[in-house]
């Protein structure tokens, strides 16, 4: 099923599903903002203002208290999961657990309202933490990058290994949803969650590194966030040092934009050619008709990372929907000027949704 999108500024976001898809009707049915429209304010229409105003507003919640749970990695690095406090106790209760994006942590803005909104809704919340992110220590030269899904694997195999009986729904925001793509479609069948969500995750980056080199305020963002990464990348140069991959360190610290920091950086760290080969190879859309767990994928067409050429709405199957709306920036979606933002509610009403059901998985039968 296809709605499909106009220029209007207010309008119901486009709803992509297999024709006759069980999945998506659940979604259509249980989820009735999707059937709403989507309205942005006139002043914060475009895409910088979505991203940028949101993360603000959002800045402004209470950080939150959690119970860190390490988790030891086969190198002898160390990641984490932060448990929210105050989740239900059961042993058996269900799981939500979100996997940030690329400079993400479990006190990332984008997560202070949805964490104990979703821990109101019954569920243990718990949110991982990458190497050398949220205050973790970096024991060993190596961090991790948009194609290895070995440490967010880690993390679910020890989330199931420990409560084998609980329904796991997990959700992916930016980066953190597209490794957790690659995990889904890699795994199959024998993914260890019950459920997924998708939030602004990139899809094609070939193509959404080339849409970030273009335009002053994509390039803008782009230099600060890099500039960023190049910071906490000399701040650990001692421990990443002690590789002996060929990283460009002298080259790396005036690092300007993705393309330079992957060129210098993650391409030497993680074996890859050049940025093209590294781009390539953690571009998931030929990997996505591989996912077997039910999967919600929200994003918005002027996402400055993933603009809606390059969604893979073309390759779709039983287990995933997609919801994108016309306008929403990256991880913003601002309708009102304070939260839950449209993502926002749109992820308590998946979470909701998804726990009035005892199996997700067969909601994967057509009709």
């Amino acid at each position: 099923m296809t709605t499909s999108l106009t220029g209007d500024l207010e309008q119901k976001p486009e709803v992509r599903f297999i024709d006759n898809g069980k999945f998506g009707k659940f979604i259509l049915d249980k989820c009735p903002i999707v059937q709403q429209k989507f309205s942005p304010a006139w002043w914060a229409a475009s895409s910088f203002m979505q991203t940028v105003i949101p993360s603000i507003i959002r800045s402004r919640h209470d950080t939150m208290r959690y119970t860190r749970e390490m988790l030891n990695c086969p190198d002898g690095g160390v990641v984490s999961l932060d448990w929210f406090e105050g989740s239900p106790a059961s042993a058996d209760s269900p799981i939500a657990v979100l996997f940030p994006g690329l400079i993400g942590d479990s006190q990332s803005e984008y997560l202070r309202y949805i964490v104990p909104a979703l821990k109101g809704i019954g569920y243990r919340v718990v949110t991982f933490n990458n190497r050398g992110r949220g205050g973790l220590e970096l024991r060993t030269p190596r961090l991790y990058c948009a194609a290895n899904f070995d440490d967010l694997e880690l993390a679910i195999d020890s989330l199931r290994e420990k409560n084998p009986n609980s329904l796991i729904v997990a959700s992916g925001f930016s980066m953190g949803g597209m490794v957790l793509t690659r995990y889904l479609a890699e795994r199959g069948k024998q993914a260890k969650v019950d459920a997924a969500m998708l939030i602004s995750a990139n899809y094609d980056l070939v193509n959404g590194t080339k849409h970030m080199e273009t335009g002053y305020f994509n390039r803008f963002v782009a230099r600060v966030m890099t500039k960023e990464l190049v910071n906490v990348l000399m701040s650990d140069k001692e421990v990443l040092a002690r590789t002996d991959k060929p990283v460009q360190w002298d080259k790396l610290k005036d690092a300007v934009s993705f393309r330079e920091l992957d060129r210098y950086f993650t391409c030497p760290m993680w074996g890859y050619n050049d940025p093209e080969d590294y781009f390539m190879d953690a571009t998931n859309n030929d990997r996505l008709p591989k996912i077997q767990v039910p999967t919600l994928a929200l994003n918005s067409a002027d996402d400055m990372f993933s603009p809606y050429a390059t969604l893979p709405l073309d390759k779709l199957n039983e287990a995933v929907v997609f919801v994108v709306t016309q306008r929403g920036g990256h991880l913003g979606f601002m309708d009102r000027y304070h939260t839950p933002f449209y993502g926002d509610r749109l992820i308590e009403q998946y979470h909701k949704a998804i726990l009035e059901i005892n199996r997700p998985r067969e909601l994967l039968q057509s009709t």
